[in-house]
């Protein structure tokens, strides 16, 4: 009595203490993952943004100063500039700005988001339901004119493949709603 099990393993009782426990940091990871990382990222860029909106070359960007790094002056020559861990330029953060208009630095932040919708939030609605298809289909219909408004990226093929990518996936869950 009291016993509860797995739904795809019978031999995994679900009121174990280990189990609970198991459940306990899957459920914190859970949080964290979806909602520290972007929350991270995006801190780390804004702390950065005055040096992501602009793009250097070579060693114009060593020539830019953030004040809140220099470390002071010793017999009236600059001391060597100790730079923070979180600081960086449009090179340092490359990989996540480069294919972005510099004034959107923010971008991949905010890509990351609509992906994390796309997968976990959808996972809280009951699978097949018409409520997970009509949620996918507002984030790819908010995805695609976002794209198509704002057009983040440095290349304008990109802005125009990124709205068809959107607009394919709109019009598929679309489709998967009317045959549902």
């Amino acid at each position: 009595e009291g016993e509860s099990f797995h739904q795809y393993d019978y031999s995994i009782d679900c009121t174990s203490t280990i189990y609970l426990r198991f459940r306990a940091v899957a459920a914190i990871c859970a949080v964290i993952y979806p909602c520290g990382v972007p929350t991270f990222m995006f801190a780390l860029l804004h702390q950065n943004r005055e040096r992501l909106k602009h793009t250097y070359h070579g060693s114009e960007a060593s020539a830019v100063e953030d004040e809140s790094t220099a470390r002071g002056t010793n017999s009236g020559t600059a001391a060597p500039t100790a730079r923070e861990w979180w600081f960086g330029d449009r090179e340092t953060f490359d990989f996540i700005v480069a294919e972005y208009k510099p004034e959107y630095w923010f971008f991949e932040t905010v890509d990351l988001l609509r992906k994390l919708s796309l997968t976990g939030l959808l996972m809280l609605a009951e699978q097949g339901s018409a409520t997970q298809i009509l949620l996918g289909t507002f984030v790819a219909f908010v995805g695609a004119i976002g794209i198509a408004v704002v057009r983040p990226y440095a290349q304008p093929e990109v802005n125009i493949f990124r709205m068809l990518v959107d607009a394919s996936l709109f019009v598929t869950l679309v489709c998967i709603l009317v045959l549902h």
